[in-house]
């Protein structure tokens, strides 16, 4: 079990957190109402208690008794502290969510009954509250809303509480046979195992693992990652890391590199399944999964002047960008009506200008690629090396065949794809033979020259 989405605010605020828990459908004008409706998807109430305050039954008018219990528990408050300085909010809100296998075996009111225990524990004394069971037989969390005020005046507003919940929370899985939560911050001290790594989920995570009962989005990537880790644990250190980068490739799990200006590689992104547009930071899957931690599991140190080129040209955004409308199409279609003015015009002595500087047409005729916003300086030389390499071969192409270089921009899109997956091959045997070098060596069909693939040194 977990306990979260912890809120407390205004009267009001507490009246609208009531009437969604009695109506999760409802229209309520409050930020974390909408967020709390958004993640949950369609909610169904299967049962209602109250304490200390009047009952309500699931066919009452959720807004009306919303505001009634509300107006309860402000009067209790006063009542309990008779001419002392109020709570700094007199309610608060918590939801207690069952792992699914206990869903399965627990019925609503086991789960209120549940619920209601934890409260005791946390927050001792008698207090109005709100019980809520939403979910289906699949899933099943219970929303509770009660005064922060019990009967003799005393004021729940424990600090760090989220200790006392998860305490509150282990010690219902053991008396009842429910589902333990390993990983738990106030057992940390007990053993290292038990210390919080960043793999168990979210509040938002954790619903969608129950209402589908399958893994979540992040869980599958975490597996395909672990078994990546594991496959290349097997080679030996200077090709661990190539290993590991190829394993991705075939997994179709692309990375994002932030490097510093210094060249110093400080983070990884894993783009995949939803996370393929923006990525996913490796240290929101796990501490195992941060780059410090991942870099020295995979021997990234072992040789990182050719693994960060292995990182800079795998990265996610180069080859977004080769594929992209504004990017790799948008200059093979100026390349295409480059050359099919050219074989219009029928000359044959105009070669096809340089992508990185120096043109025998000129500025006004030389064709640049065009980079996506808050490209790095170091992807933007990347870009404008891959294109340098597609001109020179795409310029022999032209002059051995006219008709040919006509079709160009589907052979610069082939020829720009397939650099980029030369490079990548070419550095991952580099790699496995720790061969320095600072250029592409081997290319695609009618490849260009050594001097004329240079790419950048870092």
């Amino acid at each position: 079990m977990i306990a979260d989405a912890k809120l407390n605010g205004s009267v009001a605020k507490g009246a609208a957190v009531a009437h969604y828990m009695l109506n999760p459908d409802a229209k309520i004008n409050d930020d974390d109402v909408k967020k709390m409706q958004a993640s949950k998807g369609a909610e169904r109430i299967l049962h209602i208690e109250t304490d200390h305050a009047n009952p309500i039954l699931i066919g009452s008018c959720p807004k009306k008794s919303a505001k009634s219990f509300m107006n309860g528990v402000l009067l209790w408050n006063r009542r309990n502290r008779p001419g002392k300085k109020p709570p700094q909010s007199h309610w608060e809100h918590r939801v207690v969510s069952l792992h699914p296998a206990d869903s399965k075996k627990l019925n609503p009111k086991d789960a209120c009954d549940i619920a209601r225990e934890s409260l005791n524990i946390a927050a001792p004394g008698e207090r109005p509250a709100l019980y809520v069971v939403h979910g289906d037989k699949e899933h099943l969390h219970v929303h509770m809303l009660y005064s922060t005020v019990n009967e003799t005046g005393k004021i729940y507003n424990l600090h760090r509480d989220y200790r006392v919940w998860e305490a509150a929370m282990e010690v219902l899985e053991i008396k009842y046979g429910l589902h333990r939560v390993q990983k738990r911050a106030a057992y940390a001290h007990e053993s290292p195992l038990r210390e919080p790594d960043g793999t168990n989920p979210k509040a938002s995570e954790f619903r969608q693992i129950q209402r589908t009962n399958e893994p979540s989005h992040k869980q599958k990537l975490r597996q395909l990652i672990q078994e990546t880790i594991d496959d290349c644990k097997s080679a030996s250190g200077a090709e661990r890391f190539s290993r590991f980068m190829s394993s991705l490739r075939s997994k179709n799990i692309g990375v994002s590199v932030n490097i510093q200006s210094t060249g110093r590689v400080v983070g990884l992104r894993f783009h995949y399944g939803i996370f393929s547009k923006r990525g996913i930071r490796g240290s929101a899957l796990g501490k195992a999964y941060s780059w410090p931690k991942l870099a020295s599991t995979i021997a990234f140190d072992q040789n990182p002047g050719i693994n960060t080129k292995i990182l800079k040209f795998s990265d996610h955004r180069i080859i977004e960008w080769v594929n992209h409308q504004h990017g790799g199409k948008q200059y093979a279609a100026e390349v295409g009506t480059f050359y099919n003015n050219k074989v219009k015009n029928s000359n044959k002595n105009h070669t096809l200008p340089s992508a990185v500087g120096g043109s025998s047409l000129g500025s006004s005729e030389s064709i640049t690629p065009h980079f996506p916003e808050d490209c790095p300086e170091w992807m933007k030389s990347y870009i404008r090396a891959i294109v340098s390499a597609a001109n020179a071969e795409l310029a022999r192409v032209h002059q051995k065949n006219q008709e040919l270089a006509a079709e160009s921009i589907k052979i610069v899109l082939q020829l720009l794809n397939a650099i980029v997956k030369s490079e990548i091959n070419r550095l991952f045997k580099q790699a496995h033979s720790k061969q320095p070098s600072n250029r592409l060596q081997k290319g695609v069909k009618h490849a260009p020259t050594e001097k004329s693939r240079q790419f950048p040194s870092s």
